[in-house]
C-alpha cells in the first residue's frame, strides 16, 4: 500500500524563502523612510542578525544568508526619482513607459505598511 509523504524539507524551504523576501522588503522600506540605520531594527528571519547592507552609488542593496544556490537571497533598491539624473531628451514610449514604473515603484516605496 502506497501512502503520500509530503517533502516537508521542500516546504520548510519555501517559507524561509517567502518569509525571507517579505522581510527584505519591509527593511528596503524602513531603510527608505528612516535611513542606514533602520537595517539593524529589522532581522533576518532566517538568522535574527539584521540583513547586509551594501551601499550602491545613490541606491542600496540587502543580502540575507539564507542561501539559494550559492546565491544569497537580496534585494536591490534604486534611487528614488528625484535623485535619477534625466538621461538626453529622445523620449520613445518604452522610455516613458519604464520612467512610469520607476515612480510608481518609488510611491510604493513611500507607502507605510502594517
Amino acid at each position: 500500500m502506497w501512502q503520500f509523504t509530503p517533502a516537508l524539507p521542500r516546504f520548510h524551504w519555501a517559507e524561509a524563502y517567502e518569509q525571507t523576501r517579505r522581510a527584505l522588503l519591509h527593511t528596503a522600506i524602513a531603510v527608505r523612510l528612516a535611513g542606514r540605520k533602520a537595517v539593524s531594527q529589522s532581522p533576518d528571519p532566517y538568522d535574527r542578525k539584521p540583513f547586509t547592507y551594501i551601499a550602491l552609488g545613490e541606491g542600496f542593496k540587502l543580502e540575507s544568508r539564507l542561501v539559494e544556490g550559492g546565491v544569497p537571497l537580496s534585494l536591490s533598491i534604486a534611487p528614488s526619482a528625484e535623485v535619477r539624473k534625466p538621461v538626453a531628451n529622445n523620449c520613445s514610449p518604452l522610455s516613458s513607459a519604464s520612467s512610469a514604473v520607476a515612480r510608481s515603484a518609488d510611491s510604493l516605496l513611500l507607502r507605510r505598511f502594517p
